[in-house]
C-alpha cells in the first residue's frame, strides 16, 4: 500500500513538471534572433520579428502587429510613409480616397469629397465651403470663376449663361436671370443702356424704350428697325402708312385703296402726273380718265418707292399703265451691323441696309473660337475643354496620353526619416506615381 502511494506521487510531480515545461516558450533554444516587441513587450525571434524594427510580425499573430501595419497592404510603419489618423501608409490611403493625390496630405477629416485632394492643392471657394475643392466647384459649375464664390447654398446671384457672381459681373438681372453683358448677347437686354428687354423692347435691335422709339400700338417694333407713321408711331405691321410722306397711316388719316397713299399725297400725284381732277394715278379709271379729259396727252412719270432684288433697285412710273421703269441700279450700302453676336456655340448674324431703297443684306457671322480651360486629366489622359456655359468642347489637339517625368523629390531624406518622391505629367502636372526615398 504504501509503496502504491509513493508511486503516485512520482507520477502527480511528472505530469506537474510537464505542465510547468509545456507552460514555458517553445523553441526559444533555436531562434537566432531574440527581441522584445517595442509596443507589446512580447518576446520575438526570427520569423515573429517585423522587418521594420523590434516589434511583432504578422506570423506571431499578437494584436500590436494589426495597431502598426497598414491595414490594406501590410506595409509596416517604419517602411513607409505613415499617417497615424487613417492607419494606413499613404500610398494606399491615396488610392482609398483618404489622402490628397498630388501632395500626399491627409483628407480624411477635410478635404474635397469629389477628387479628394487638399484646399492647398485644389484651392477652397471664396465662402469656405468644406465640402469640395474650388476646381471641383469650377468644373460642376457651382463656385464663380473670377472670385471663387460658392453658389452651394444660394444659387441666386451666378448668371446662367458665364456662371460669375453678382459681385463680379455688376448685378443679375432677376428677370432673365444673366448679367448684362450675356444678357445683350443672347439678346435679352438693350444693347444702349442695359435695361432688360426680355418681356418688351423691339424685337428687332432689341432697344428698350427709353432708347429706342417703340410703335405706339404694338411696342414690338422701333422706328430704326421698321417704318413707323411720322404723325401717330404705330409701325407698318399695325396700320398701311403712306409711302410717299410717311407721315399718315390708316390709323390716323385716310389711305387711298388704290395707291395706298393718304388723300394729300394721292391728290399730289395726280397733279405731278399733269391732272388737276384728284383722279388716283393708280386706279381703274385713270387710263379712261386721262385719254377723255387730256386727250391723251403725254403725262409727267411719277414714282413712289422702290422695286428691288437681290443686286440692285429700279423704279416703276405709277401712272395708270404706263410702267416705264427707270435704269436698273445695284444697291448702296452703309455700314454693317451687328443683329446678333457670334459665340463658339452658334454663328451671328450682320445686316446692312441699301440707302436708297432700303433693302436689307444679311450675312452670318463666324462662330468664335473656344475659350480654352485649365488643364483637366484623368488617370491615363489629360485635356482642355472650352469655358464658355452650355459647351464644354474639348479643344481641338490637347487631349492625349500622360507623359511621365523623371523622378521628383518632395521631401528629402535624412539619417532617420524617410523622404517623398513623385512622378507627374510633364504637360498637364498630374502626380503619376508616388514614392518613398529610404533613410539614409
Amino acid at each position: 500500500m504504501k509503496a502504491k502511494m509513493k508511486l503516485l506521487k512520482l507520477l502527480s510531480l511528472l505530469l506537474f513538471c510537464v505542465m510547468f515545461v509545456g507552460m514555458l516558450p517553445m523553441n526559444v533554444h533555436a531562434w537566432d534572433e531574440v527581441v522584445d516587441c517595442e509596443y507589446c513587450g512580447s518576446v520575438c525571434g526570427d520569423d515573429y520579428i517585423c522587418s521594420g524594427g523590434a516589434h511583432c510580425s504578422e506570423s506571431s499573430g499578437r494584436s500590436c502587429y494589426e495597431e502598426h501595419h497598414c491595414k490594406s497592404c501590410g506595409e509596416c510603419e517604419n517602411n513607409a510613409e505613415w499617417c497615424d489618423d487613417c492607419h494606413m501608409c499613404v500610398e494606399c490611403a491615396i488610392e482609398a480616397g483618404n489622402h490628397c493625390p498630388d501632395c500626399g496630405a491627409c483628407t480624411k477629416e477635410e478635404g474635397c469629397l469629389i477628387c479628394h485632394r487638399c484646399f492647398d492643392c485644389g484651392g477652397q471657394c471664396g465662402d469656405g465651403c468644406t465640402d469640395a475643392c474650388l476646381e471641383c466647384h469650377l468644373d460642376n459649375g457651382v463656385a464663380c470663376a473670377d472670385c471663387g464664390a460658392c453658389y452651394v447654398n444660394d444659387d441666386t446671384k451666378k448668371c446662367s449663361e458665364c456662371n460669375l457672381c453678382e459681385d463680379c459681373t455688376g448685378g443679375i438681372c432677376d428677370e432673365c436671370g444673366m448679367c448684362t453683358d450675356c444678357a445683350i448677347d443672347n439678346s435679352l437686354h438693350c444693347p444702349d443702356c442695359g435695361a432688360c428687354t426680355k418681356d418688351s423692347g423691339c424685337l428687332s435691335c432689341h432697344r428698350c424704350e427709353s432708347c429706342a422709339e417703340l410703335c405706339d400700338k404694338c411696342g414690338e417694333y422701333c422706328r430704326d428697325c421698321v417704318l413707323l407713321c411720322e404723325n401717330c408711331g404705330v409701325c407698318e405691321g399695325c396700320a398701311t402708312i403712306c409711302p410717299d410722306c410717311g407721315n399718315a397711316c390708316s390709323e390716323c388719316s385716310a389711305i387711298c385703296d388704290d395707291c395706298g397713299m393718304c388723300e394729300d399725297c394721292c391728290k399730289q400725284s395726280s397733279l405731278d402726273a399733269g391732272c388737276e381732277h384728284g383722279v388716283c394715278i393708280e386706279s381703274d379709271e385713270w387710263d379712261s380718265h386721262w385719254n377723255i379729259v387730256h386727250e391723251g396727252n403725254e403725262h409727267k412719270h411719277v414714282f413712289v418707292g422702290y422695286r428691288r432684288d437681290a443686286n440692285g433697285h429700279w423704279q416703276v412710273c405709277k401712272v395708270g399703265s404706263c410702267g416705264f421703269e427707270t435704269d436698273y441700279e445695284e444697291h448702296t450700302y452703309g455700314e454693317w451691323k451687328v443683329t446678333k453676336a457670334a459665340t463658339c456655340k452658334e454663328t451671328g448674324v450682320k445686316e446692312h441696309v441699301c440707302t436708297a431703297c432700303g433693302y436689307k443684306e444679311t450675312e452670318d457671322i463666324p462662330v468664335t473660337d473656344h475659350t480654352s480651360s485649365e488643364w483637366k486629366s484623368d488617370e491615363a489622359e489629360h485635356w482642355k475643354e472650352c469655358t464658355v456655359v452650355g459647351c464644354g468642347m474639348i479643344i481641338d489637339g490637347s487631349k492625349a496620353a500622360h507623359t511621365a517625368s523623371d523622378w521628383i523629390t518632395d521631401t528629402a531624406a535624412t539619417a532617420t526619416t524617410n523622404g517623398t518622391k513623385h512622378k507627374e505629367c510633364t504637360a498637364c502636372h498630374r502626380v503619376l506615381e508616388t514614392g518613398t526615398i529610404p533613410a539614409t
